[in-house]
């Protein structure tokens, strides 16, 4: 009897879109289908103050024995660094980012794209960082990382994780920050 080596689905970042979204409104003022993968800039949709962000997506791929339907899908965020405001008079004051710490920061539905035709799932984030407080202080240094893991649990058992650091920083004087994205593997 041929050995057969068992398929498990996989899951990880990808550098061009495979998902197609819903028009479904979002944080940011972004058309998921259309935007590139990694940074950009723009608004959320209740305020004027631009925002850096660094756009991805995962992708689950390589599923068998299964529907799309069958996996739940998780996702967390550590996020830590440190973000100097312009407090006045020439002087900064540094802050943490918003939400430090670990938190669930799983996909809502209208950022999944289930495709029972092609076997996987996609979903797609774009953290970021707003260029002002909210008293319009201009943010004029930052380095922040955001820690990401990936998982797709199947109801009948197994799944598969990843994970994406992502690591932010603006020196005094940029007008853009710079972005590192390094994906890893979870065993």
């Amino acid at each position: 009897m041929p050995l057969v080596r068992r398929q498990f689905p996989r899951v990880g970042t990808v550098t061009a879109m495979h998902g197609d979204y819903s028009s479904a409104r979002r944080g940011f003022i972004l058309n998921p289908n259309t935007t590139p993968i990694g940074p950009g800039n723009g608004t959320k949709r209740d305020s004027t103050t631009p925002w850096w962000f660094f756009f991805y997506e995962v992708n689950v791929s390589n599923i068998t024995n299964a529907t799309t339907g069958d996996f739940t899908l998780l996702q967390t965020v550590e996020t830590m660094g440190t973000i100097w405001i312009d407090v006045g008079r020439g002087h900064t004051s540094p802050f943490p980012p918003d939400h430090p710490g670990v938190r669930d920061d799983s996909p809502p539905d209208p950022n999944v794209d289930r495709e029972p035709f092609f076997n996987q799932i996609n979903w797609f984030d774009s953290p970021g960082l707003p260029s002002a407080d909210d008293f319009g202080r201009k943010v004029v240094r930052a380095d922040i990382t955001f820690f990401f893991t990936f998982a797709a649990i199947a109801r009948r058992g197994g799944g598969c994780s990843a994970g994406l650091i992502l690591h932010m920083t603006l020196d005094e004087g940029q007008t853009e920050p710079t972005w590192t994205a390094t994906p890893f593997a979870i065993p």
